[in-house]
């Protein structure tokens, strides 16, 4: 659930950045129900999860979880990816600040999931 590494690659690529943020719910065909927009952000997020995942260093760091913890050793890895690059964003992108960064995404994520989740009150 490295979601601040997905949005900062969708951002680099100009990518959908609701889209990309989606990809860990979405199951199935990613087409079916979203827009061409959408399936543009899930895609690549996909794509990059495979080659991550296949990486002979992440699958080290995997090897390091016992037997009982390592089914959720990626979901682990994913969330202190996510630590290193919030703890070093000023390394990776000095331009924009964290703080910045996040009220960007959220502008455009936020109306989007608004509009869905009010879609689904009764």
């Amino acid at each position: 659930m490295n979601f601040l590494a997905h949005l900062h690659l969708a951002t680099l690529a100009d990518s959908s950045l609701l889209g990309n943020l989606m990809a860990d719910f979405v199951r199935g065909n990613q087409q079916q129900g979203f827009s061409n927009d959408v399936v543009s952000g899930i895609r690549p997020h996909r794509r990059i999860d495979v080659l991550t995942d296949s990486q002979a260093e992440v699958k080290a760091a995997a090897a390091h979880f016992s037997a009982d913890y390592r089914r959720v050793a990626p979901i682990t890895l994913d969330v202190l990816w996510d630590h290193f690059l919030a703890r070093h964003w000023t390394r990776v992108c000095p331009q924009q600040s964290l703080e910045a960064f996040v009220a960007t995404a959220r502008t455009q994520i936020e109306p989007h999931w608004l509009t869905r989740r009010n879609a689904f009150k009764t």
